[in-house]
Protein backbone atom coordinates (compact mmCIF):
# COMPACT_ATOMS: atom_id res chain seq x y z
CA UNK A 1 0.00 0.00 0.00
CA UNK A 2 1.20 3.31 -0.56
CA UNK A 3 1.13 6.06 2.02
CA UNK A 4 -1.28 9.07 0.58
CA UNK A 5 -0.35 12.67 1.14
CA UNK A 6 -2.32 15.75 0.87
CA UNK A 7 -1.17 19.17 -0.72
CA UNK A 8 0.57 19.88 2.51
CA UNK A 9 2.73 16.69 2.66
CA UNK A 10 1.06 15.60 5.57
CA UNK A 11 -1.03 12.05 5.47
CA UNK A 12 -4.75 11.89 4.10
CA UNK A 13 -6.33 9.91 6.03
CA UNK A 14 -9.56 10.18 3.41
CA UNK A 15 -7.35 8.79 0.92
CA UNK A 16 -5.60 5.89 2.72
CA UNK A 17 -9.58 4.52 3.98
CA UNK A 18 -10.65 4.71 -0.06
CA UNK A 19 -7.80 2.75 -0.72
CA UNK A 20 -7.49 0.45 2.10
CA UNK A 21 -11.31 -0.49 1.02
CA UNK A 22 -10.81 -1.19 -2.63
CA UNK A 23 -8.17 -3.88 -1.58
CA UNK A 24 -11.09 -5.60 0.32
CA UNK A 25 -13.87 -5.02 -1.98
CA UNK A 26 -11.28 -6.90 -4.69
CA UNK A 27 -10.68 -9.67 -2.41
CA UNK A 28 -7.27 -9.80 -1.50
CA UNK A 29 -5.89 -11.53 0.98
CA UNK A 30 -4.08 -8.93 2.85
CA UNK A 31 -2.15 -5.61 2.82
CA UNK A 32 1.28 -4.18 3.56
CA UNK A 33 0.99 -0.84 4.94
CA UNK A 34 4.41 1.18 6.00
CA UNK A 35 6.50 -1.09 3.32
CA UNK A 36 8.68 0.40 0.37
CA UNK A 37 5.80 0.99 -1.58
CA UNK A 38 4.53 3.11 1.52
CA UNK A 39 7.69 5.57 1.94
CA UNK A 40 8.05 4.14 5.24
CA UNK A 41 11.85 5.73 5.52
CA UNK A 42 10.43 9.03 5.46
CA UNK A 43 7.62 8.52 8.29
CA UNK A 44 8.30 9.66 11.39
CA UNK A 45 7.88 6.76 14.21
CA UNK A 46 4.64 8.15 15.37
CA UNK A 47 3.41 8.12 11.66
CA UNK A 48 3.96 4.58 11.20
CA UNK A 49 2.23 3.46 14.46
CA UNK A 50 -0.74 5.82 13.50
CA UNK A 51 -0.95 4.48 9.53
CA UNK A 52 -1.40 0.89 11.14
CA UNK A 53 -3.67 2.00 13.72
CA UNK A 54 -6.00 3.30 11.28
CA UNK A 55 -5.60 0.28 8.25
CA UNK A 56 -6.69 -2.01 11.26
CA UNK A 57 -9.14 0.61 11.94
CA UNK A 58 -10.49 0.54 8.90
CA UNK A 59 -9.91 -3.40 7.92
CA UNK A 60 -11.35 -4.72 11.10
CA UNK A 61 -10.08 -8.44 10.62
CA UNK A 62 -12.02 -8.45 6.75
CA UNK A 63 -8.31 -9.04 5.36
CA UNK A 64 -5.01 -9.34 6.97
CA UNK A 65 -2.50 -6.56 7.97
CA UNK A 66 1.22 -6.64 7.76
CA UNK A 67 3.42 -3.83 8.58
CA UNK A 68 7.16 -3.26 7.66
CA UNK A 69 9.02 -2.63 10.35
CA UNK A 70 12.61 -3.47 9.47
CA UNK A 71 15.58 -0.86 10.21
CA UNK A 72 19.27 -1.33 10.31
CA UNK A 73 19.45 -2.03 13.97
CA UNK A 74 18.11 -5.20 15.57
CA UNK A 75 17.11 -3.15 18.51
CA UNK A 76 15.41 -0.22 17.05
CA UNK A 77 13.62 -3.42 14.22
CA UNK A 78 12.67 -5.03 17.60
CA UNK A 79 11.29 -2.09 19.39
CA UNK A 80 9.16 -0.83 16.38
CA UNK A 81 8.26 -4.26 16.02
CA UNK A 82 6.35 -4.75 18.96
CA UNK A 83 4.75 -1.45 18.58
CA UNK A 84 3.37 -2.45 15.17
CA UNK A 85 1.64 -5.54 16.63
CA UNK A 86 0.38 -3.51 19.88
CA UNK A 87 -0.92 -0.99 16.62
CA UNK A 88 -3.07 -3.98 15.36
CA UNK A 89 -0.62 -5.41 12.54
CA UNK A 90 -0.81 -9.28 12.54
CA UNK A 91 2.54 -9.74 10.64
CA UNK A 92 5.64 -8.41 9.77
CA UNK A 93 7.50 -7.64 6.92
CA UNK A 94 11.16 -7.09 7.64
CA UNK A 95 13.47 -6.44 5.37
CA UNK A 96 17.06 -7.52 5.94
CA UNK A 97 18.91 -4.47 7.32
CA UNK A 98 20.16 -1.87 4.90
CA UNK A 99 23.14 -0.14 3.94
CA UNK A 100 24.90 -2.58 6.86
CA UNK A 101 25.09 -5.45 4.38
CA UNK A 102 25.67 -8.18 7.84
CA UNK A 103 26.95 -11.47 6.99
CA UNK A 104 25.57 -14.78 7.42
CA UNK A 105 25.69 -14.99 11.16
CA UNK A 106 24.51 -11.42 11.55
CA UNK A 107 21.69 -12.08 9.78
CA UNK A 108 20.98 -14.85 11.64
CA UNK A 109 21.12 -13.00 15.19
CA UNK A 110 19.46 -10.88 13.73
CA UNK A 111 16.32 -12.15 12.69
CA UNK A 112 16.97 -14.77 15.91
CA UNK A 113 16.59 -11.84 18.35
CA UNK A 114 13.55 -10.61 16.83
CA UNK A 115 11.61 -14.22 16.51
CA UNK A 116 12.83 -14.07 20.16
CA UNK A 117 11.17 -10.71 21.42
CA UNK A 118 8.31 -10.40 19.21
CA UNK A 119 5.78 -13.17 19.04
CA UNK A 120 4.47 -12.42 15.40
CA UNK A 121 4.95 -14.31 12.03
CA UNK A 122 7.97 -12.49 10.33
CA UNK A 123 8.10 -12.05 6.67
CA UNK A 124 11.53 -11.42 5.54
CA UNK A 125 12.39 -9.01 2.72
CA UNK A 126 14.66 -9.57 0.58
CA UNK A 127 15.30 -6.18 -1.73
CA UNK A 128 19.17 -6.47 -2.74
CA UNK A 129 18.95 -3.37 -5.05
CA UNK A 130 18.15 -1.51 -1.66
CA UNK A 131 19.74 -2.95 0.79
CA UNK A 132 23.05 -4.11 -1.07
CA UNK A 133 22.89 -7.32 0.36
CA UNK A 134 21.65 -10.22 -1.48
CA UNK A 135 20.77 -13.87 0.01
CA UNK A 136 21.85 -16.75 -1.21
CA UNK A 137 20.18 -19.65 -1.79
CA UNK A 138 21.79 -21.79 1.35
CA UNK A 139 20.99 -18.30 2.92
CA UNK A 140 17.11 -18.72 2.32
CA UNK A 141 17.01 -22.15 3.42
CA UNK A 142 19.06 -21.32 7.02
CA UNK A 143 17.24 -18.33 7.69
CA UNK A 144 13.83 -19.99 7.13
CA UNK A 145 14.48 -22.86 9.92
CA UNK A 146 14.58 -19.79 12.65
CA UNK A 147 11.61 -19.12 14.98
CA UNK A 148 8.36 -17.10 13.79
CA UNK A 149 10.07 -16.93 10.13
CA UNK A 150 6.75 -17.53 8.14
CA UNK A 151 7.63 -16.47 4.48
CA UNK A 152 9.86 -14.29 2.37
CA UNK A 153 9.41 -11.89 0.13
CA UNK A 154 11.73 -11.83 -2.92
CA UNK A 155 11.86 -9.23 -4.77
CA UNK A 156 15.25 -9.76 -6.53
CA UNK A 157 13.65 -10.96 -10.11
CA UNK A 158 16.15 -13.41 -10.48
CA UNK A 159 13.62 -16.52 -11.15
CA UNK A 160 17.01 -18.95 -11.14
CA UNK A 161 17.51 -17.72 -7.37
CA UNK A 162 13.89 -18.34 -6.42
CA UNK A 163 13.37 -21.32 -7.88
CA UNK A 164 16.29 -22.74 -5.89
CA UNK A 165 15.26 -21.38 -3.27
CA UNK A 166 11.55 -22.76 -2.92
CA UNK A 167 13.27 -26.19 -2.99
CA UNK A 168 15.15 -25.46 -0.11
CA UNK A 169 13.20 -23.24 2.47
CA UNK A 170 11.20 -24.42 4.77
CA UNK A 171 8.47 -21.64 4.60
CA UNK A 172 6.70 -20.40 1.47
CA UNK A 173 8.33 -17.29 -0.80
CA UNK A 174 6.33 -14.63 -2.37
CA UNK A 175 6.89 -12.69 -5.00
CA UNK A 176 7.89 -9.08 -4.52
CA UNK A 177 8.19 -7.82 -8.51
CA UNK A 178 5.27 -7.26 -10.67
CA UNK A 179 7.12 -7.80 -13.84
CA UNK A 180 8.21 -11.49 -12.74
CA UNK A 181 5.20 -12.30 -10.99
CA UNK A 182 3.60 -14.70 -12.97
CA UNK A 183 6.59 -16.19 -13.78
CA UNK A 184 7.76 -16.83 -10.51
CA UNK A 185 4.49 -18.67 -9.84
CA UNK A 186 5.58 -20.86 -12.23
CA UNK A 187 9.02 -21.86 -10.48
CA UNK A 188 7.97 -22.20 -7.05
CA UNK A 189 6.32 -18.93 -5.10
CA UNK A 190 3.07 -19.15 -3.39
CA UNK A 191 1.96 -15.64 -3.59
CA UNK A 192 2.78 -12.24 -4.83
CA UNK A 193 3.23 -8.89 -2.37
CA UNK A 194 2.33 -6.27 -5.71
CA UNK A 195 2.69 -2.53 -6.20
CA UNK A 196 0.27 -2.72 -9.39
CA UNK A 197 -2.73 -3.84 -6.97
CA UNK A 198 -2.71 -0.21 -5.42
CA UNK A 199 -4.17 0.56 -9.19
CA UNK A 200 -5.78 -2.25 -10.29
CA UNK A 201 -6.41 -4.77 -7.52
CA UNK A 202 -9.04 -6.45 -9.21
CA UNK A 203 -7.12 -7.76 -12.46
CA UNK A 204 -4.02 -9.22 -9.72
CA UNK A 205 -6.73 -11.00 -7.69
CA UNK A 206 -8.29 -12.51 -11.20
CA UNK A 207 -4.53 -13.25 -12.24
CA UNK A 208 -3.17 -15.12 -9.57
CA UNK A 209 -6.91 -17.15 -9.27
CA UNK A 210 -6.82 -17.95 -12.76
CA UNK A 211 -3.21 -19.23 -12.75
CA UNK A 212 -3.76 -21.22 -9.14
CA UNK A 213 -6.79 -22.55 -11.00
CA UNK A 214 -4.66 -23.97 -13.88
CA UNK A 215 -5.98 -21.19 -16.61
CA UNK A 216 -2.68 -19.98 -17.61
CA UNK A 217 -4.25 -18.92 -20.75
CA UNK A 218 -6.36 -16.41 -18.93
CA UNK A 219 -3.22 -15.46 -16.40
CA UNK A 220 -1.23 -14.39 -19.14
CA UNK A 221 -4.04 -12.57 -21.01
CA UNK A 222 -4.36 -10.67 -17.86
CA UNK A 223 -0.37 -10.01 -17.15
CA UNK A 224 0.16 -8.94 -21.33
CA UNK A 225 -2.86 -6.15 -20.28
CA UNK A 226 -0.95 -4.81 -17.10
CA UNK A 227 2.52 -5.29 -18.79
CA UNK A 228 2.86 -1.56 -20.64
CA UNK A 229 2.06 -0.08 -16.87
CA UNK A 230 4.14 -2.35 -15.19
CA UNK A 231 7.20 -1.67 -17.55
CA UNK A 232 6.21 2.46 -16.67
CA UNK A 233 6.19 1.55 -13.07
CA UNK A 234 9.78 0.55 -13.08
CA UNK A 235 10.67 3.89 -15.17
CA UNK A 236 11.74 5.90 -11.91
CA UNK A 237 12.13 5.23 -7.96
CA UNK A 238 9.00 3.25 -6.21
CA UNK A 239 6.91 4.51 -5.30
CA UNK A 240 7.18 7.76 -7.67
CA UNK A 241 5.53 6.10 -10.75
CA UNK A 242 2.53 4.26 -8.79
CA UNK A 243 1.60 7.97 -6.82
CA UNK A 244 1.06 9.06 -10.88
CA UNK A 245 -0.93 6.25 -11.40
CA UNK A 246 -2.86 6.26 -8.28
CA UNK A 247 -3.65 10.16 -9.14
CA UNK A 248 -4.82 9.61 -13.00
CA UNK A 249 -7.15 7.41 -11.48
CA UNK A 250 -8.20 10.12 -8.54
CA UNK A 251 -7.47 8.24 -5.77
CA UNK A 252 -4.39 10.20 -4.53
CA UNK A 253 -2.73 13.36 -5.20
CA UNK A 254 0.20 12.72 -6.95
CA UNK A 255 2.98 13.90 -3.88
CA UNK A 256 5.63 11.96 -2.17
CA UNK A 257 8.03 13.12 0.41
CA UNK A 258 11.64 14.03 -0.22
CA UNK A 259 14.31 13.00 -1.10
CA UNK A 260 12.11 11.43 -3.49
CA UNK A 261 10.39 13.87 -6.32
CA UNK A 262 7.49 13.44 -8.51
CA UNK A 263 8.14 11.72 -11.87
CA UNK A 264 8.80 13.86 -14.72
CA UNK A 265 5.19 15.39 -16.44
CA UNK A 266 5.59 13.70 -19.47
CA UNK A 267 6.48 10.31 -17.36
CA UNK A 268 3.01 11.37 -15.18
CA UNK A 269 1.25 11.65 -18.52
CA UNK A 270 2.24 8.21 -20.08
CA UNK A 271 1.68 6.85 -17.02
CA UNK A 272 -1.96 7.98 -16.77
CA UNK A 273 -2.46 7.04 -20.85
CA UNK A 274 -1.48 3.53 -19.47
CA UNK A 275 -3.79 3.49 -16.82
CA UNK A 276 -6.62 4.80 -18.65
CA UNK A 277 -5.94 2.33 -21.63
CA UNK A 278 -6.01 -0.78 -19.14
CA UNK A 279 -10.12 -2.45 -19.04
CA UNK A 280 -9.73 -6.02 -17.33
CA UNK A 281 -13.44 -6.50 -19.34
CA UNK A 282 -11.45 -6.53 -22.77
CA UNK A 283 -9.29 -9.28 -21.55
CA UNK A 284 -10.37 -12.24 -23.78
Amino acid sequence: MVTPFDETGSIDWQALDVCLERQVTAGVTGVVVIGSTGESASLSMQERLSVIRRAHAVLQGRIRLMAGTGLSHTGQTVELSKLAIEAGAESLLVVTPPYVKPNTQGLIRHYETLGREVNAPICIYHVPSRTGRRLTVEEFGLLSQLPHIAMFKDSSGDMVLLSRAAQISAQPLLSGDDLTFLASRAVGSHGWISVISNVFPEACVEMDRAFSCGDTQRARAIYRELLPLMHLLECDTNPTPIKAALAAKGLCRNEVRTPLAPVASEVAQRIAEAVREFSLESVA
